[in-house]
């Protein structure tokens, strides 16, 4: 999908790679998500209509945070062709084994690392009673968005460019 953005090199292109990039990650973040999100509700103090504005400001900025990390396979595709690759796609298909091989290193060591597993523990605590304003949920949901990426940043970040993000069977083998 880099390479399409690319090929057609104009600011609709890129920013609909982004946009679709944010889709795409809307639907993969947001069924873990919805524990999390049920608890922060649960815990606001204050009206249906504030709870309805904490949480639609925390949601909005956590989305924004992860639209935002397309970014980043459009930065390794021109960085890849800065190198004398095709980009992602033909840097993989020169050397597989070693970008396939070392996306799957990468990610393997970053699983074992204290830093993860600390987010991690973070990320997956109770919510404490709160009684915020929409521009303190939109922090919040920055801090969570923020955290979730480096949680989760390996797979996005190696591995789907790596495997083709919108190749379905690759996704669906990673999964597994």
């Amino acid at each position: 999908m880099e390479l399409g953005a690319f090929h057609v090199g104009t600011v609709e292109a890129f920013a609909g790679y982004v946009v679709m990039w944010g889709v795409m990650m809307w639907a993969m973040m947001m069924p873990p998500m919805t524990r999390f999100v049920r608890d922060y509700a649960n815990s606001h103090r204050g009206s249906g209509l504030s709870v309805v504005g904490a949480v639609g400001g925390f949601l909005a900025s956590y989305q924004l945070i992860w639209l935002l990390t397309g970014v980043i396979p459009l930065g390794m595709h021109y960085g890849l062709t800065l190198a004398g690759f095709e980009g992602i796609y033909g840097a993989v298909r020169s050397n597989t084994h070693a970008f396939v091989g070392g996306a799957l290193v990468l990610t393997g060591l970053y699983q074992s690392l204290w830093f993860k597993n600390e987010q991690l523990r973070d990320c997956c605590a109770n919510v404490n009673p709160h009684a915020d304003g929409l521009l303190d949920a939109l922090g919040r949901g920055l801090r969570h968005g923020v955290k979730c990426v480096f949680i989760t940043f390996p797979y996005f970040l190696f591995l789907m460019p790596v495997f083709g993000e919108m190749n379905f069977f690759r996704i669906v083998g990673l999964t597994t």
